[in-house]
């Protein structure tokens, strides 16, 4: 009895430091280890064209691919508030940087709305289903990260809203959630009182999805 309870725990453990060791490496963005893709687009209409090394696409002048962010929204009315999440030291681009909710890219074969609904449950802890979030736009753009590094993204936007106590934060990919009022977001775009990620500065820079957001 006593050996086949340790054995259990013991199986426990190695399991625990498993999803632990995946945690991290997903956070870090090594999710998928050496050769791991995402999906180029064409830059002119963004159909998709076919996986290409996630490494490479993100070097030198990048790789135009798919992605997307999220854009969570607390409450409604006057007491809504848009959640920014400071992304976490251990990730590979942009780490310590003030960002939207979500932002990732969808596997191969993969749809983004899935994807988005996905990787908001991994990171936050919201269970959507991909028709429950709203489609708000895309933006495209290229930002150097100054170190030969790059994003080059195709970036599909979407929201959703969210009620209090819903989020369940996993820390190994977002050390701090900011909430923001709509009356705010024009002073975090000028730089104050810090700068943002680029891809979200682009999205709420677009009136289209400014107005789309509608907090």
């Amino acid at each position: 009895m006593g050996m086949h309870t340790t054995k259990v725990a013991v199986g426990e453990g190695k399991f625990a430091l498993e999803e632990a060791a995946a945690r991290i490496l997903r956070a870090g963005w090594d999710e998928g280890g050496a050769g791991a893709e995402v999906v180029e687009v064409d830059a002119a209409t963004g159909e998709t064209l076919g996986p290409v090394d996630r490494i490479e696409a993100h070097t030198g002048k990048g790789i135009l691919h798919q992605a997307f962010l999220t854009l969570l929204v607390e409450g409604r009315g006057e007491g809504a508030r848009l959640l920014l999440c400071r992304r976490s030291p251990l990730k590979r681009l942009w780490g310590g940087v003030l960002a939207d909710s979500c932002v990732g890219h969808p596997l191969p074969g993969e749809d983004v709305a899935a994807a988005t609904a996905r990787r908001i449950n991994e990171e936050l802890g919201i269970m959507r289903e991909p028709d429950q979030l709203k489609h708000l736009g895309h933006v495209v753009y290229r930002e150097d990260h100054g170190d030969g590094r790059c994003e080059c993204e195709w970036c599909e936007v979407f929201a959703a809203h969210v009620e209090l106590g819903e989020l369940h934060i996993n820390q190994e990919e977002i050390s701090e959630v900011r909430r923001v009022a709509s009356s705010e977001l024009d002073g975090y775009l000028q730089g104050h009182p810090e700068q943002l990620a680029p891809w979200l500065r682009e999205a709420l820079e677009t009136p289209s999805i400014r107005a789309a957001l509608a907090m």
